[in-house]
């Protein structure tokens, strides 16, 4: 018996090797592609796991971007812009949302009350964190080790 030939063999069914896979497709290729993963997406993939939604990975999408704007149907998409920031669930009480305040300058002191109230920090680890949001905008990124 022979074993199937096929023209490109992608390894990986992140986003990277799903458009390369179907870029070859559409040029008249017999494609394969494996993914280890018993799912596709590579790190951009979101799961739902006890009513949670979990993103993998942190990535972002410029829309400038060319090869984005030729790839993707931005309205199928139904892209919108997220506040930065994430949402702590407990077992013991409500989740809090902890925002980004060098993005949103109002959450700024209503986050830090967040915090103190909901003792998801000591306050030394918020002073802490504080300084070093404070030194992302004045130091090279090397400097922040």
């Amino acid at each position: 018996m022979q074993s199937p030939r096929h023209d490109v063999l992608v390894v990986g069914a992140g986003l990277a090797g799903l458009n390369a896979a179907r870029l070859l497709h559409e040029a008249g290729l017999d494609v394969l592609v494996l993914e280890r993963e018993p799912q596709v997406g590579g790190r951009v993939r979101t799961d739902t796991v006890d009513g949670f939604t979990l993103d993998h990975g942190f990535q972002l999408l410029n829309p400038a971007y060319p090869a984005a704007r030729r790839t993707w149907s931005y309205p199928t998409l139904d892209l919108r812009p997220l506040r930065a920031g994430i949402r702590v669930a407990r077992d013991d009480r409500s989740p809090v949302t902890l925002l980004d305040p060098r993005q949103e300058i109002g959450s700024l002191l209503g986050s830090t009350r967040t915090v103190l109230g909901a003792a998801l920090a000591a306050p030394w680890r918020l002073g802490a964190f504080g300084t070093y949001v404070g030194l992302c905008g004045y130091l090279r990124p090397q400097r922040l080790r």
